[in-house]
């Protein structure tokens, strides 16, 4: 079992988180990774969705992808929709 929960609630369900790379939005990203989501974070910056990737994978989320997503722009936030629905899981 991966992550340090043995709550699995969650699996074969899709999280996105929005402003996800540091405080709250990065630690519930890790307790809804743990729990079996597979996790999509996104924060404007490509350098602090990056790094939140490898911190969470450290932390034991194996399923979490991020995307550079400014919530305020229309387009980012198609490209977003876009890529999670690409996935192969429930949201």
């Amino acid at each position: 079992m991966s992550g340090k929960y043995k709550c699995r609630r969650l699996e074969g369900k899709v999280v996105i988180i929005t402003a996800a790379t540091a405080g709250i939005g990065l630690a519930i990203a890790e307790r809804l990774g743990n729990e079996g989501a597979a996790v999509v974070i996104s924060s404007r910056k490509a350098d602090n969705v990056k790094q939140a990737v490898e911190q969470l994978r450290e932390q034991g989320v194996q399923n979490v992808e991020g995307i550079v997503c400014h919530v305020g722009n229309a387009e980012h936030r198609e490209r977003l929709v876009k890529f999670v629905s690409s996935m192969q899981v429930s949201i």
